[in-house]
């Protein structure tokens, strides 16, 4: 046996063992690019029907169902259950397992996914694996409509009538008070109370019950958890012209490539066999495709930036596939690419959410947010793997996505603290009952016991304490508050404006540190004293530690010329990589003979 062969054995090993627990069982005559074209087909096929979507779910013996059916279009051997849960899992993460329905009836859902709109597993007929355990009345109302669970023309009236009824119960079970279970009998645990109830935003999904009527006049929920297979997907949002009168205007920076000259000189760009013009026109292809991604985010078209991305890296921008291919391979090149990313991403950001205070988003536009946050580097991972771009490029890429899908969360997440504290501050007796329990807390005994382990200035917190009564006596609005905050930032590194970038970090973070303990000393009084606007104190907390925190943050990424969500980063996640030390060609006037490389 050849060495080669040898040194092919144990990858072909790790390969069939990997692909097996990804769902792509292997004998031994199966070779390496088998395995490969088997496990691309798997993944490639759920990118094609199914998306991320918060608040929507399928059942898990529906997706199974379509997997097999399509094993079977493609003469392949399906896996168990348990693989197929574990190749799902690796392509959506975060995927949640529920148990959804009425007791005696429920079944377990993926949670947090849907089947996309434009899928052909739509028209698919509504069958259910052998395996998985159908209600009686289910199987009664199947055999006298030929097998269609779906009900329909031809029905038996009884039996649809029993399961409206059945989910009207399971509505009104998990909409009034839940009895308690017996003693032994295991109780639903509290994330499925959670999950059954719609979401604090209002937004309409599977689980948002609209009271609806059918012919025999019974109440019925739009989808009956619990009985019908397939889970419609949730209502796309309409977007107002509310909405996008309240986006940002911000443009995208331009980001130069730096060291070009340096790049042409190594080895490694040498090797590829291109010029000086192929660098350049990717620059500017993919600088055109970044404004045209920013545009469809102006315009709140969402969907087209997976087309665009999927066109970019299979070829389609006007650079021919191979070259793209070989470019992405170098490490310049990769941190321009990211480089610009990131500013993209900051800029989309911004665009969606100009004021994180002071914008009023609607519920609507808030849950398309996140919903859009969560799907995107689903978009982009799907376009280069079918770019066959190098998997470290995949790998700075996607976490480069993730700083702007935590950004767009803190974002939206702060947005709707704010749109609940505006509710709490424009009620006349909840500000005059806050102001009484807080005019009780003796601020100096507070600071008192904070100030050996903050050491901040008495006369700054006596300053901060009345603003606050007056803003809350006064009942003033947002903006006021967001200012007040802000003046208080300013105040604090006023004196650091020019200093290194770590120093203002330094003391900034120390700030937040202070801050959060004097906010919880405060809370703490009030716990002390069952003060009755505790709540409302407790939201207005969390809304001014949180507003502090992206302050912070702001003054952080100015001081040190980098993108606001790149300021929480951690080192070890950073995208960029290491600096290498790349061997430069020297002038064509030298002899080969004097190339000495040690």
């Amino acid at each position: 046996m050849s060495q080669d062969t040898n040194r092919k054995l144990p990858l072909l090993y790790l390969w069939r063992r990997r692909m097996t627990l990804l769902g792509c069982p292997a004998n031994a005559n199966t070779t390496l690019d088998g395995l490969v074209s088997d496990s691309k087909l798997h993944i490639g096929w759920l990118f094609e029907n199914y998306e991320i979507a918060e608040g929507s779910s399928l059942p898990r013996c529906q997706l199974y169902d379509h997997y097999r059916k399509h094993c079977e279009e493609h003469r392949m051997d399906p896996v168990n259950a348990a693989s197929f849960g574990k190749l799902i899992r690796s392509v959506f993460q975060n995927l949640k397992t529920r148990r959804l329905g009425t007791r005696g009836n429920s079944k377990y859902h993926y949670y947090g996914i849907k089947m996309k709109d434009n899928s052909p597993l739509h028209l698919a007929p509504n069958t259910i694996h052998p395996d998985s355990f159908i209600p009686p009345l289910q199987q009664m109302g199947m055999q006298r409509n030929g097998g269609n669970l779906g009900g329909g023309g031809g029905g038996d009236v009884y039996v649809d009538t029993i399961n409206q009824v059945a989910a009207v119960k399971y509505v009104d079970m998990n909409g009034g008070h839940r009895k308690r279970s017996k003693r032994g009998h295991s109780s639903t645990s509290s994330s499925d109370d959670r999950d059954s109830a719609s979401p604090v935003l209002g937004v309409p999904t599977h689980q948002a019950i609209v009271n609806q009527t059918n012919e025999l006049g019974v109440s019925i929920p739009p989808q009956q958890i619990g009985f019908q297979p397939n889970a419609t997907p949730a209502v796309p949002y309409i977007f107002t012209d509310q909405d996008r009168k309240g986006m940002g205007k911000a443009q995208m920076p331009n980001v130069q490539f730096t060291d070009k000259a340096g790049l042409l000189s190594t080895i490694s760009f040498r090797k590829l066999g291109l010029n000086e013009g192929h660098i350049t026109k990717l620059i500017e292809e993919y600088d055109r495709m970044c404004y045209d991604v920013l545009a469809m985010v102006k315009s709140l078209e969402f969907s087209k930036i997976e087309e665009m991305w999927s066109s970019f890296w299979s070829g389609g921008c006007g650079i021919k596939h191979d070259v793209l291919m070989a470019l992405c391979t170098l490490d310049k090149i990769q941190d321009h690419i990211i480089e610009v990313d990131l500013n993209l991403y900051q800029t989309m950001v911004d665009v969606l959410i100009p004021n994180v205070l002071l914008s009023e988003l609607s519920a609507g536009m808030t849950q398309s947010c996140r919903t859009f946050g969560k799907n995107i580097d689903v978009y982009l991972r799907k376009a280069l793997i079918s770019g066959n771009l190098n998997e470290t490029f995949i790998k700075k890429k996607i976490q480069a996505i993730k700083y702007m899908q935590q950004g767009l969360k803190r974002y939206t997440s702060l947005n709707h603290l704010a749109h609940a504290a505006r509710g709490v501050l424009q009620k006349d007796e909840l500000c005059q009952q806050m102001y009484q329990d807080y005019i009780k807390v003796d601020i100096m005994a507070v600071h008192q016991q904070a100030g050996w382990i903050c050491n901040c200035d008495s006369v700054m917190v006596q300053h901060v304490n009345n603003a606050f009564k007056e803003n809350l006596q006064k009942m003033k609005p947002m903006s006021v508050w967001a200012e007040w905050l802000e003046s208080i930032v300013d105040q604090v590194l006023a004196k650091y404006h020019d200093k290194p970038s770590n120093m203002v970090s330094n003391v900034g973070k120390q700030f937040l540190l202070n801050w959060s303990f004097y906010t919880s000393m405060i809370i703490r009084e009030l716990t002390l004293r069952s003060a009755t606007s505790f709540g409302s104190f407790t939201l207005i907390r969390l809304l001014a530690d949180d507003y502090m925190y992206h302050l912070i943050a702001t003054k952080i990424a100015r001081a040190s010329n980098q993108p606001l969500i790149t300021v929480t980063r951690q080192d070890k996640d950073w995208p960029l990589a290491k600096e290498t030390k790349e061997y430069i060609v020297p002038p064509a006037d030298d002899h080969d003979d004097d190339l000495n490389v040690n």
